[in-house]
């Protein structure tokens, strides 16, 4: 695993995405410019490539904002699930335990 420090990518000007998937990523962006979105992302991506939820920490500034960002995520996991069907058993066993895991999570 590389030391190598996460590297800042603009957010259209909004904010920056800290892009190291070993680390942290850090999404600092204004109301409207996708964050919850590029969570999505980032945490189905970090799933697929087998990043267990359980070492993963995605956190927000209000108890409503936590709310529904893990509605949407739990969703994002549910939607790879059904794309990835029968046709990569490796990433569909990954997705199987994270919604798993996502259930249990605190």
């Amino acid at each position: 695993m590389s030391k190598t420090p996460p590297r800042k990518i603009q957010n259209g000007g909004h904010g920056r995405l800290s892009a190291s998937a070993w680390f942290f990523n850090a999404i600092e962006a204004s109301a409207g410019t996708g964050k919850t979105h590029a969570i999505q992302k980032l945490v189905r991506r970090l799933v697929v490539e087998g990043v267990p939820m359980s070492r993963m920490l995605v956190m927000s500034y209000t108890e409503a904002a936590a709310a529904e960002l893990s509605e949407r995520l739990r969703a994002e996991l549910l939607q790879a699930l059904q794309e990835h069907g029968r046709s990569d058993l490796v990433a569909r066993g990954r997705l199987e335990r994270a919604v798993a895991e996502f259930d249990t999570a605190a």
